[in-house]
């Protein structure tokens, strides 16, 4: 038996920020909506909202121990499954604490170029993105300290 369903208002203590159960799926495993922002949580990365008691913090989401890579490499992805990769991606990464990102899309088309601009424009989670210097084959990506 599932502890959350979906429509249930959770709190992401890593993260520091109130979500909603978008669905629930297999293992214990849930798809939260954090403002425009779609993750997927172990169950043991959630916790409750009681009335009144779980407030969000005002500090930025704590760094959790973990080793994330800063940088996705998309070379030899089709679009859809690059930005399907570029979202889990993000979703680690903040739970790592990771505020810089690189991702490599490579020159080819630019269409994985064009999709990685799209996504991240889209996304709450993402402060600005750029070409490095000198390298337009990568985007590095700065997200916001924790606010969502």
């Amino acid at each position: 038996m599932t502890k959350f369903v979906a429509g249930q208002a959770v709190l992401l203590p890593g993260l520091n920020r109130k979500g909603t159960i978008s669905a629930v799926l297999k293992d214990s495993k849930y798809r939260v909506s954090v403002g425009s922002f779609e993750m997927v949580c172990k169950e043991g990365e959630l916790r409750e909202l009681s009335r009144g008691k779980d407030e969000v913090r005002k500090k930025p989401f704590k760094k959790l121990k973990g080793r994330t890579s800063a940088t996705l490499d998309l070379h030899g992805f089709k679009v859809n499954e690059g930005r399907e990769a570029l979202l889990q991606f993000i979703s680690k990464a903040i739970m790592a604490g990771h505020t810089q990102l690189t991702i490599v899309h490579g020159h080819g088309t630019g269409a994985l170029r064009d999709m990685v601009h799209e996504a991240l424009a889209s996304l709450d989670v993402v402060a600005s993105f750029r070409h490095p210097m000198n390298n337009t084959a990568s985007t590095k990506v700065y997200l916001h300290g924790g606010r969502v």
